[in-house]
């Protein structure tokens, strides 16, 4: 008995298009500023345990006996979930396609999805002020413990709009967190907003500076007449901060700010456990049950991951 193979070519290359296209799906190669924010934990298991350590106090002037400090370790129990985005053409959508309109609706799909971490890691962030995180309370909190061995609280999240005073104010304050009385070396370099809060984000942190010019347009010091953008790029570099602007902090979310120590070795303020990173799952075959059933082609991108609160310590997080 011969199958009937038509359309191969065409249902080939979309296969090819998304199996080329699963690097993107990849932790390691995803694009989007995720990472800026986000560490990444490998399991195999659904069910975990993520322990999040504070930072150490350094070294102190030997007088007496050593003082040896235990390192606080703080854990939260984590399930992961499933994801899925799946894409169904009938046969006869190939047959009949003439314009290439097949060719960009799976590019579409595959754009979509090679976005994934991106999506829910901001996603996760932006729940800040309503997640738990492993001190017990709100991963965006007034009132984080730990700050002295007494039990005195710190700071990390607020209410008030983006400005250079602001700016500074939270920077100063980030800088002096402590751990039982002990500084814990925060030092912010990026600050990241939304579309909205661009031009100010670069205008106060100096990596876009405003250009001066006078009526006849050339440059003076005294007045204030436009503004350059140096590059197009939604990663500036080069002022007092790092500026990362992201598309989805929009709506209800365009006046959010967030203030990170990128480099803060107790860890990111949100986690991705990956089970499974987002892959590919055909059923393209002539003899597979839904073209032999329905005449269709069905192809799904599906992942096991989950985006949880990790250490607060690193991160200013303002809901405006």
């Amino acid at each position: 008995m011969t199958v009937y193979a038509d359309l191969s070519k065409q249902v080939t290359y979309v296969n090819s298009v998304l199996l080329k296209s699963q690097d993107m799906f990849n932790h390691n190669a995803g694009p989007g500023i995720w990472k800026a924010f986000t560490e990444t934990q490998t399991s195999t298991s659904t069910q975990n345990t993520i322990d999040v350590l504070a930072a150490i106090p350094g070294m102190r002037k030997w007088k007496g006996a050593k003082q040896f400090h235990r390192v606080k370790a703080m854990a939260l129990n984590t399930t992961t979930d499933d994801y899925e985005d799946s894409l169904i053409v009938p046969k006869n959508d190939f047959r009949n396609d003439k314009t290439g309109n097949i060719n960009k609706l799976i590019n579409g799909f595959v754009a979509k999805n090679g976005a994934f971490y991106d999506t829910f890691a901001i996603e996760a962030l932006l729940a800040a002020a309503s997640s738990y995180c492993v001190d017990g309370v709100y991963l965006a909190s007034a009132s984080h413990p730990y700050a002295t061995r007494a039990g005195a609280t710190q700071s990390n999240y607020g209410t008030t709009a983006l400005s250079l005073a602001q700016l500074d104010a939270i920077r100063i304050l980030m800088r002096a967190y402590k751990l039982e009385g002990e500084l814990m070396g925060v030092e912010p370099d990026t600050l990241i907003v939304g579309p909205k809060l661009e031009r100010l984000a670069l205008e106060i942190t100096g990596g876009d500076r405003p250009l001066a010019v006078d009526n006849s347009g050339a440059e003076s010091g005294t007045r204030i007449g436009v503004t350059t953008v140096s590059t197009p790029t939604k990663l500036y570099r080069g002022g007092s901060m790092n500026v990362v602007v992201t598309p989805r902090f929009n709506g209800t979310y365009d006046d959010y700010f967030v203030v990170l120590d990128s480099q803060f070795p107790g860890g990111k303020p949100i986690i991705a456990v990956i089970v499974d990173d987002p892959h590919l799952v055909a059923l393209d075959k002539e003899t597979d049950l839904p073209r032999f059933m329905n005449n269709e082609y069905m192809w799904s991108v599906e992942a096991n991951v989950g985006f949880f609160p990790g250490n607060p310590y690193s991160m200013y997080f303002s809901a405006v």
